[in-house]
């Protein structure tokens, strides 16, 4: 990703490329004071963070002499728009963003090369930020695989911090809101133990008429010590195998996840609480990529009351064989409301945890737009039972 101007990738729509930029660290100071013959030094009236200047260099590049000229007046013709209006500058190192105006002389550019026959064009941006803060989330997430709780910590800012900043439109306040999870597959869903030494993990089983095989791995595991081990006959490329049951009910609605390892690239994943009928089989999205764990996730509200079963599908002729971890099933139902920040983050949009499945887009407060599906994917990790999580949000 590149240089983010009212959310449009200057890189991949402009093929601008940022080489230097100047005004991102701390603001100037300024400070009114009174001075008079009579004492020594100076009183000190107010202080305030001034405005700042950015000047962002780079290079547009094509490719031909015409598409570099296109690409560099498409730009300039874009950011010509920030002579009248601010324009929200994200930085992708930081992910934090400044909000300013065309300033000075605003745009310069000179074609490159020995001649002006050039596939390339430097192009120097100038911009003032009346507003000196940069924005972005004051907080972040670290979650711990061990205890299955979602902790949160405030990040330093890297600027100077007025104390009227909270004072600002924009600026985030740190609420915590803790919010209690359940992972009903329980201690099942990390393939730890197998008691009876069948090659199944607890609560694990085969179809009954699919040629499978199962045992404990150590060797590929995302959480804990062990993963669940599936594979069929050489050459059967689908496989479905059931986990604990009677822990759906019909109406309820539900969010999915595991973690998978094909050895195999899968053509085909599903999550299902019932295979009869298939009404309530969902396809599982996220990558599907052979050699390494990959995150899958699903939303469904089951039409009878049923059981977690998996269905994986290679390409015809080539084995299904996977490893599997860290499974979850969540009753977004029984969850409820939302919390105050994730309502608001969401334009108060959706109202309870079980309004967010969706394969349509979200978009939230910050301009991140992504299905509703992939948003409980982003806030709901993986716990080992019951785990506590914790969101804050706001302006």
């Amino acid at each position: 990703m590149g240089l983010m101007i009212n959310d449009v990738d200057l890189k991949t729509t402009y093929k601008f490329v940022t080489t230097d930029v100047n005004g991102r660290g701390a603001p100037p100071i300024e400070r009114s004071t009174l001075e008079d013959l009579s004492f020594d030094g100076a009183i000190e009236l107010g202080t305030k963070l001034a405005k700042r200047d950015i000047s962002i260099t780079g290079y547009v590049y094509g490719t031909s002499q015409s598409d570099a000229r296109t690409n560099k007046d498409n730009l300039i013709s874009f950011i010509s728009q920030g002579y009248t209006d601010e324009l929200k500058i994200k930085f992708p190192d930081t992910s934090r963003s400044i909000y300013a105006k065309l300033a000075g002389t605003p745009i310069v550019w000179q074609a490159q090369g020995p001649t002006l026959d050039a596939v390339a064009y430097s192009v120097t941006l100038n911009f003032v930020a009346l507003d000196p803060y940069f924005y972005g989330s004051d907080f972040s997430a670290i979650g711990s695989n061990a205890s299955g709780l979602l902790k949160l910590s405030t990040e330093a800012p890297l600027y100077l911090v007025d104390p009227r900043r909270s004072l600002y439109k924009r600026e985030p306040k740190l609420k915590v809101y803790p919010v209690t999870v359940v992972n009903l597959l329980g201690k099942y869903g990390d393939f730890e133990v197998d008691s009876n030494s069948d090659g199944f993990a607890d609560g694990w089983g085969i179809r009954s008429g699919w040629h499978a095989y199962s045992s404990l791995a150590n060797d590929r595991v995302m959480f804990g010590n062990k993963s669940g081990h599936f594979w069929t006959l050489a050459g059967a490329n689908i496989m479905i195998f059931d986990g604990p049951g009677n822990i759906f009910k019909a109406g309820t609605t539900y969010f999915n996840s595991l973690w998978v390892w094909p050895v195999n690239t899968l053509v085909e994943a599903y999550f299902a609480t019932t295979w009869s009928p298939e009404t309530d089989k969902r396809t599982l999205y996220g990558s599907y990529t052979a050699g390494r764990f990959n995150k899958l996730f699903s939303t469904t509200v089951p039409n009878y009351d049923g059981y977690v079963s998996l269905q994986f599908v290679t390409q015809s002729g080539t084995t299904a064989d996977v490893y599997i971890d860290g499974v979850m099933s969540v009753n977004l139902t029984a969850m409820g409301t939302l919390p105050p920040p994730l309502k608001e983050y969401f334009n108060n949009v959706p109202s309870t945890w079980a309004d967010l499945p969706s394969t349509s887009d979200i978009t939230a407060i910050d301009g991140k737009k992504q299905s509703g599906d992939a948003w409980l994917d982003d806030l709901l990790p993986y716990v080992n039972g019951v785990g506590t999580l914790g969101y804050a949000w706001g302006v």
